[in-house]
């Protein structure tokens, strides 16, 4: 054995683990936020409560993680009706299926009320543009209906409710 294959076998066994790092780094990562996305402003929010030093906060002024956006895409039929609502984060970023955690299907559960208080489930399916989902859901009666979208990023493992109103 000569003195020169100890050296061979560390520099096969470097080069290959380089390759095998090189793999990893090409592999789809899947979601683009991490948790900063999700902090509000400090101006307006409080991320951590003193129990020793409590005081009323202003709960109105502040802007919620996640902001959602309910269009009326088209009527599907007369009695059914496709929607379209849009899921950002506070800094601005759409959010798909992959920044979410799977939890079974629905990926994002909707819940939704119409003007007389009653509740609707709807399952929610991502569209092809970034942050885009749709629901169909048979609409009987007009005016303010509240729609609430429940799901859990994956960024931060933390279940988030973002809530939009529909005409």
């Amino acid at each position: 054995m000569s003195i020169a294959a100890p050296w061979r076998q560390s520099a096969l066994i470097t080069f290959g683990a380089g390759i095998v790092l090189a793999g990893f780094y090409l592999l789809p990562a899947g979601s683009t936020l991490t948790p900063m996305d999700f902090l509000a402003d400090k101006a307006t929010v409080l991320q951590f409560c003193d129990p020793l030093n409590s005081r009323p906060l202003v709960a109105d002024a502040a802007r919620p993680a996640v902001t959602l956006a309910v269009t009326d895409a088209s009527k599907v039929d007369a009695a059914s009706r496709r929607v379209v609502f849009t899921l950002t984060t506070i800094s601005g970023k759409p959010i798909g299926p992959a920044d979410l955690l799977p939890r079974g299907h629905p990926q994002v559960q909707l819940s939704i009320i119409d003007p007389a208080g009653t509740p609707y489930q709807a399952r929610a399916t991502p569209r092809k543009k970034p942050g885009e989902w749709t629901f169909d859901f048979a609409r009987q009666e007009p005016g303010l209906w509240h729609v609430d979208a429940t799901f859990t990023p994956a960024a931060t493992g933390k279940e988030v409710t973002a809530a939009g109103d529909l005409k």
